[in-house]
């Protein structure tokens, strides 16, 4: 009788250090499922992060190259019109002349050699 209890004894310390591992390995299974899940998570708002600081820097930048483009075609346009606009003070073309290479009517054209 003492060699059977003996025996269930450890039979139930053998069970209970074999539930002990099984509940190890699940809980780094389940672990690892969750680490995963959250590195994703975090990962996913890192890469949302860094794909809005990168698209505000690529609009900074097209914003700051069209800004630039327009200002350029503004100039030359404001360019051209105060040539034209010597050009008639000069006496060299017509107020008609100058406007219409500047494709304007020659009331605006007159009403833009006045605010000039």
């Amino acid at each position: 009788m003492f060699i059977t209890e003996y025996d269930e004894a450890r039979t139930f310390a053998e069970q209970r250090a074999e539930g002990r591992e099984q509940g190890l390995e699940e809980g780094r299974a389940e672990g690892r499922a969750e680490g995963r899940a959250e590195g994703r998570a975090e990962g996913r708002a890192e890469g949302r992060a860094e794909g809005r600081a990168e698209g505000r820097a690529e609009g900074r930048a097209e914003g700051r190259a069209e800004g630039r483009a327009e200002g350029r075609a503004e100039g030359r346009a404001e360019g051209k019109l105060q040539a034209f606009i010597e050009l008639v003070r000069d006496g060299v073309l017509s107020v008609s002349q100058a406007a219409e290479k500047v494709h304007m009517t020659v009331p605006e054209f007159e009403a833009k050699m006045q605010s000039v």
